[in-house]
């Protein structure tokens, strides 16, 4: 799992993801996510959204993100967040 949101980005096996979702749940107030626009394939998904999150102590967060999501035997073998943000600069000719 791969958000860049969280205090360590990639999360890989069951306790790092657990803890991150720990994290997640901590520093929440009221979690809000609506569905722009999704896509499907036979293991695989991408779902476009409005994120609309309260931090503890009432700051609202509101950004657009892209998740991809691939699945194998009905398990999620990778999630991964992309958020709008513009690329580093590149470096002068």
């Amino acid at each position: 799992m791969f958000d860049p949101h969280y205090p360590t980005p990639l999360m890989a096996g069951k306790a790092a993801i657990r803890s991150g979702l720990e994290w997640a749940s901590g520093v929440l107030q009221q979690p809000g996510i609506t569905i722009r626009n999704f896509w499907a394939g036979e293991n695989n998904a991408a779902v476009e959204v409005d994120t609309h999150h309260v931090m503890l102590g009432g700051v609202e967060l509101n950004f657009p993100q892209v998740f991809v999501v691939e699945w194998r035997g009905g398990l999620i073998v990778r999630l991964q967040a992309y958020t709008p943000h513009s690329p580093p600069p590149l470096p002068a000719a």
